[in-house]
C-alpha cells in the first residue's frame, strides 16, 4: 500500500506535552456564550462572500466538468431566470447549514460528515462540537474522548483552567486532540471557510433549484445555439442585459 504522507499544514510543531498544551491554547480562544464557556473555539465567521450568478456558474463548471451544455443560451437563460426568483437569504442559510455538517449534523446529533471525526490517517476521534456566539460565528470542540470543553468542564470535573484540564489528558489523547485543531484550524481558515460556502451555495443552487434544467441531452441537442448571435454573450444573459 502506498505510504500516507502528513500534509504539511498538520505538521505538529510542538513536541513535549507542555509545548503541546501552550501551542493547543495559541491556536483556539476561549469564548462565553449566554455566561456559558467554550474553551476550545475557533473563528468561523464569515465575510465578503460572491453569490453571483457568474461565480455560482463557475463553481459549478469546475464541479461538473465545464460540460457544453453549461454554455447553452437556452440553459443560460433558464439559470437566468431562477436566480432572479430565488430567495438569497435562503441560499445563504442552505450552504451555512451544509458546510456546518461536517460538524454538527442538521438533526443536532453526530454529523452528516464524518471529516472532521477522523485524523489525517484515518484515525477515528469521539469528538462532538458546537456553533455558538450571537450569529454561530465560533466552531467550539464540546467534547473530546470523554474530556468536556464546555461548561460541563467546570461542572463534572476537578479542574478549572484549560491548560490544568490539558495537562493531566493521557498523552495518546493529548496528541490526537493537538492534531485534530491544527486540522481544523486549516480547514477552517478564511479563505477556506468562504471557499467551501461560495461551493455549497453554488451546489445548492445547481442542484435543487435548478433541478429541472438538469436534463443535459435536452440542451446538448441544442448546440447550434451556443452564441451563433455574437450580440448575445454569456455576460450579457447573466447580468439581464441581453
Amino acid at each position: 500500500m502506498p505510504r500516507i504522507v502528513k500534509p504539511q499544514a498538520y505538521q505538529m510543531r510542538a513536541r513535549s506535552r507542555e509545548g503541546i498544551v501552550n501551542d493547543i491554547i495559541l491556536l483556539t480562544d476561549q469564548r462565553s456564550y449566554h455566561y456559558d464557556p467554550y474553551w476550545l473555539c475557533f473563528n468561523v465567521k464569515l465575510y465578503s462572500l460572491d453569490f453571483s450568478l457568474p461565480n455560482l456558474l463557475r463553481l459549478w463548471r469546475e464541479y461538473e466538468g465545464d460540460y457544453p451544455y453549461t454554455h447553452n443560451t437556452d440553459w443560460l437563460h433558464g439559470i437566468k431566470d431562477k436566480y432572479d426568483g430565488v430567495n438569497k437569504d435562503h441560499l445563504w442559510e442552505w450552504a451555512v447549514e451544509d458546510t456546518r455538517s461536517s460538524f454538527v449534523s442538521r438533526s443536532g446529533e453526530g454529523q452528516d460528515d464524518d471529516m472532521y471525526n477522523h485524523l489525517w490517517d484515518g484515525t477515528k476521534v469521539d469528538v462532538d462540537y458546537a456553533f455558538v456566539g450571537r450569529c454561530g460565528g465560533w466552531l467550539a470542540i464540546t467534547q473530546f474522548n470523554g474530556r468536556y470543553f464546555d461548561r460541563r468542564m467546570e461542572n463534572e470535573q476537578y479542574t478549572y483552567s484549560l491548560e490544568e484540564q490539558l495537562s493531566i489528558m493521557d498523552w495518546k489523547d493529548l496528541k490526537k486532540l493537538y492534531q485534530l485543531i491544527l486540522m481544523i484550524r486549516h480547514g477552517t481558515r478564511e479563505d477556506a471557510r468562504k471557499s467551501e460556502v461560495e461551493w455549497q451555495a453554488a451546489f445548492n443552487f445547481f442542484a435543487n433549484v435548478c433541478s429541472d434544467l438538469t436534463d443535459t441531452d435536452r440542451y446538448n441537442d441544442r448546440q447550434l445555439r451556443l452564441f451563433d448571435d455574437q450580440q448575445e454573450t454569456e455576460e450579457a444573459i447573466l447580468a439581464g442585459l441581453e
